[in-house]
């Protein structure tokens, strides 16, 4: 039992690290830049990004807030990565649009809706 706990932590530490190098890369913050800014070593923000170690909550706080990325985002705890969106990605989305590009945005979200729910449902009868 002990391994399987071991090796699903290992895995969650390698997958919150992808996480991060991608948030990073999207970015385009280096590696060292990142650790600086962070205030760890580049070795130890090496370390997390390739889940080879533990790190704090301070230091996770501080490398989501400095990648202005929510905390649930990186972790991603059992959440199917295809059913998913990715709240940071609407955020991005959002960043530079004005009101009226975000109400065009939301407003033809809420068609697409429409159509896909529409074709489903005409899916299901046949």
């Amino acid at each position: 039992m002990e391994n399987k706990i071991e090796d699903r932590e290992k895995q969650l530490l390698r997958d919150l690290g992808a996480r991060i190098v991608e948030a990073r890369k999207r970015k385009s913050i280096s590696q060292s830049e990142l650790a600086n800014r962070v205030g760890i070593s580049a070795a130890h923000l090496s370390a997390i990004e390739l889940g080879k170690t533990h790190f704090s909550i301070l230091i996770f706080s501080r490398i989501a807030e400095t990648l202005q990325i929510s905390a649930d985002a990186l972790l991603q705890l059992d959440t199917p990565a295809l059913t998913q969106i990715k709240a940071y990605e609407l955020e991005e989305l959002f960043l530079d649009c004005s009101m009226e590009e975000k109400k065009a945005i939301l407003d033809m979200a809420a068609e697409t809706k429409k159509i896909l729910r529409k074709f489903e449902g005409g899916l299901e009868k046949a």
